[in-house]
């Protein structure tokens, strides 16, 4: 083991690789018309400075290509040239062309092929779905990316369930950070999020927070669950890849595009507008340098208020009559700048640097603070991003990549900017509903991540491609938690941990026989960087460095085609993920007199142990590509997920020791004491742009089980597990696209979903389902051209059924808005958080140039 862990750094000192994959390849064949190989024939991908020559047996392979959308041209001489358009690349997959060349003794027009991509992809050997630039476009997900992505087979949309003042400590931790999302059955923040290939995690929280992208800033996005490859690691339920434009463009080019609901009433208007720019171009007199950029701005009230009635406060919340003063308590303001410069220095040399930055404002919304709908808190995100990265081709079949990166977050939850307003503002409480007062939510943390990576890649042969590599990691985490009324401090730290990995991959295609290998190994190694009570059994104890945190992590994936018809494919997996910053330092409180020692006199929340370990996740995935027709494909995989080490509560008594007096303390602790476990099996079906119609429809079946589904809640029974708060049986997506003559055309997004469990009897937890939850959105538009400049029309209507999904019901009576308490009144047990939205519309314009 000892062996295996110094070969690991050895690695990571000679030669930074990154965990990222944001490149693809293009191989194939150059043959003549009696199927003879055209040795040395040149394959070029135009406007770009890639290219390869094919060998004796006229095979070729060109790496490092980005994802996106290509020409791709063969030559030769003495025979006519030919073009394959439209030749998608997607990041860690092989794309095949194959090209026939016509014997020609005099120059003849190039011949210009149409390229189809296969329904089988021969070389997929875990389960990815992807987006591209169009399909974010033209499908009705106007507002966020995330829209989308809930869309796709094993990905649901989180949905609290509980009433913020009914979760543990008080609901103080339902404002933090979240990605939203649950992946094949998992918890929230078990995403990796990989920005151009940069960590844009966040590792003090988790998540990312998606809601700032829209339309314009990304090329492509792909999600793969499963079994994905150890370039990949802290992720134990996905990995999102969002890639920009990445190659030197020689033209310029400009789209922009803005859209409203204030259309009245009528409309289901949440008050939502949007601005999104995208430009980009050569930058004059300098050669093969290129500029990106977009910006966007996006507001919504949401359809969630609170009411300030003019009587209401100084009657003491009896007096709701008169015209109230309607207050948006869900909206969201959000602004994104993203600008990268494309520098192709030499030939064999490419040097990108960017920059990112978005801001976000969201309102709380808690059902206590109806009437008094300034008192509860809103959040801030302020992300920053910047990073430089080179490639450098060493040869045809060698490259490497590397980037110096630095990630930040801000993360603020509080009622007022200014401190003293809280001094002003007295905290008051009443029966059902808050008189005056505010929420005792504050937090204020910043994270910084700064990070060196690279990839050094080579096709060593055919049917051979290696990877090597690792990453190093600094962090930076500031965290204050208080109540404050008084600023009592509950938690207050600023550490700096590190971490570095590295990864060993090979990719095996063996043509002759069909079979595609991945086989890999990732070591990974986490130091706390700070001192804690070695026995949290003793919180008085000796105090000693954090240990640090290795494990190593094996990966395979086999994908054995049959012909173009079917592939078959398998994949098996460990993976790692350590505890969020903000679990792992729970309780630590530099304010308190004996830190580092734990204050297990007033715990809010839990103390974290110091040697909590990793959690894990053990993957298994069984699938199957099929080619149903030549425009439709399928793909079936069964999967099955086994988790441990997860972080929950325990309760510890604890021995203080004073003089000959030893005191008995009991208090909660965070450990890794839960586990869960989940099975499933996923439908992807997919038709191509044919007869002016494309689509797609995604089924999952699956069962979600754990021991607890809260962080801060006690389990009942760690020997049994129950169903998840968020898990779905099944869920059904489909979206298509159809566009006509004449340029226009429209699209649908819709869903329908098991409802989510809760618990009737507190013996059989979550054994009972809330109704199923449905949705239809439409898009329809039409464009017009204007001699270089396109522009659309369009209008979307959101739940255009105006279904009213029931999202949680009162456990006692099984029904939204009615418990089977007589000491509730109507007004409090009509929690607007049960429902979604209504139907809503709205209209836009966009641009093209």
């Amino acid at each position: 083991m000892l062996k295996v862990k110094i070969f690991f750094i050895l690695i990571f000192l000679t030669t930074l690789a990154s965990q990222a994959q944001t490149t693809g390849k293009i191989s194939g064949k150059v043959l003549d018309a009696q199927g003879e190989p055209v040795v040395g024939a040149n394959i070029i991908i135009e406007g770009t400075t890639m290219g390869a020559a094919a060998d004796p047996e006229g095979y070729f392979y060109i790496i490092n290509v980005p994802s996106g959308l290509y020409k791709v041209k063969a030559s030769a001489i003495g025979y006519t040239s030919q073009i394959t358009e439209n030749v998608q690349v997607i990041s860690g997959l092989t794309t095949r062309i194959d090209f026939t060349l016509q014997q020609s003794a005099v120059q003849m027009q190039e011949i210009v092929v149409q390229h189809t991509r296969p329904p089988v992809q021969k070389d997929l050997t875990y389960k990815m779905q992807g987006i591209n630039a169009s399909d974010l476009e033209e499908l009705p997900i106007k507002g966020s990316v995330k829209d989308l992505i809930t869309k796709q087979a094993g990905v649901t949309a989180n949905i609290s369930t509980i009433p913020i003042s009914s979760q543990p400590v008080f609901g103080q931790f339902a404002t933090i950070p979240s990605d939203g999302l649950h992946f094949r059955g998992g918890r929230t923040n078990e995403t990796l999020y990989l920005f151009d290939g940069i960590n844009v995690t966040d590792g003090l929280w988790g998540g990312y927070n998606l809601d700032v992208i829209g339309e314009y800033t990304l090329q492509s996005l792909s999600t793969m669950t499963g079994t994905f490859g150890p370039q990949f690691g802290e992720a134990m339920s996905a990995v999102m890849l969002m890639n920009t434009l990445d190659n030197v463009v020689q033209q310029y080019s400009f789209k922009g595009t803005a859209y409203t609901d204030k259309l009245g009433n009528k409309s289901g208007t949440q008050n939502t507008w949007n601005y999104e720019f995208a430009a980009s171009g050569p930058i004059p007199f300098l050669k093969n340098l290129s500029f990106i950029g977009s910006a966007r701005f996006y507001s919504s009230d949401g359809y969630i208020n609170g009411f300030i009635y003019p009587d209401y406060i100084d009657t003491r919340g009896i007096d709701k009559s008169g015209n109230p003063t309607i207050v948006p308590m869900q909206y969201r303001d959000t602004e994104l700048y993203f600008g990268k410069l494309i520098w192709q220095i030499f030939d064999k040399v490419k040097l990108r640097g960017g920059y990112l930055t978005s801001k976000v404002t969201q309102g709380i919304y808690n059902h206590y603070f109806k009437y008094n709908p300034y008192g509860t808190p809103h959040v801030h995100y302020d992300d920053e991003l910047i990073y430089t990265k080179l490639t450098h081709v060493l040869s045809q079949s060698t490259y490497y990549d590397i980037h110096i990166a630095k990630y930040s977050r801000e993360f603020k939850s509080h009622v007022y900017d200014n401190p003293l307003y809280y001094e002003i503002v007295p905290a008051v409480g009443s029966g059902e509903f808050s008189i005056s007062g505010t929420d005792f939510v504050f937090f204020n943390s910043r994270f910084d991540r700064t990070e060196a990576s690279g990839t050094f890649s080579s096709q060593i042969s055919n049917q051979q491609f290696i990877q090597i590599g690792g990453t190093f990691e600094q962090f930076h985490t500031q965290l204050t938690r208080l109540n404050p009324y008084g600023w009592q401090y509950l938690e207050d730290y600023d550490f700096k941990p590190f971490k570095f990995s590295g990864f060993v991959n090979d990719k095996m295609e063996f043509s002759e026989i069909g079979m595609v290998i991945n086989v890999g190994l990732r070591y990974d190694y986490f130091n706390p960087n700070r001192e804690f009570v070695t026995n949290i059994e003793n919180p008085l104890g000796e105090i000693g460095k954090v240990k640090s945190r290795q494990y190593l992590s094996p990966r395979l994936g086999i994908s054995y085609p049959i012909s173009d018809i079917a592939a078959f494919r398998f994949g098996y997996g460990h993976y790692y993920q350590y505890p969020y910053i903000y679990m792992a330092n729970q309780g630590m409180n530099r304010q308190y007199e004996l830190y580092p020692y734990p204050n297990i006199t007033s715990v809010q929340g839990a103390i974290a142990k110091g040697d909590l370990q990793e959690e894990k996740t053990i993957n298994y995935e069984v699938g199957v590509q099929i080619k149903v027709t030549d425009d439709i494909s399928a793909d079936i995989t069964g999967f099955y997920r086994k988790m441990s080490n997860l972080v929950g509560i325990r309760i510890i008594t604890g021995y203080i020791t004073s003089g000959d007096v030893v005191k008995e303390q009991k208090f909660p602790i965070f450990d890794n004491v839960n586990y869960a476990n989940v099975k499933g099996v996923e439908l992807s079906i997919y038709k191509r742009m044919t007869e002016y119609f494309q689509g797609f429809l995604n089924y999952t079946y699956s069962q979600a089980l754990v021991t607890s589904s809260l962080l801060f809640s006690l389990p009942q029974d760690l020997s049994r597990t129950f169903p998840a708060d968020w898990d779905q049986t099944h869920t059904l997506s489909f979206g298509g696209i159809f566009q006509f003559p004449d340029k226009w055309g429209f699209s649908l997004l819709g869903s329908l979903q098991s409802g989510l469990p809760y618990t009737y009897n507190q013996f059989q937890p979550n054994e009972e389902r809330a109704p199923m939850i449905t949705y239809l959105d439409v898009l329809g538009q039409k464009e017009f051209s204007f001699g270089p400049v396109t522009a659309k029309l369009f209008v979307q209507i959101f739940n255009i059924l105006n279904r009213k999904n029931i999202w949680w019901v009162y456990p006692d009576s099984g029904q939204p808005g009615v418990d089977t308490n007589p000491a509730t009144s109507d007004d409090y047990t009509n929690n607007p958080t049960m429902w979604g939205p209504g139907r809503r519309v709205q209209i836009g314009i966009s641009f093209n140039y």
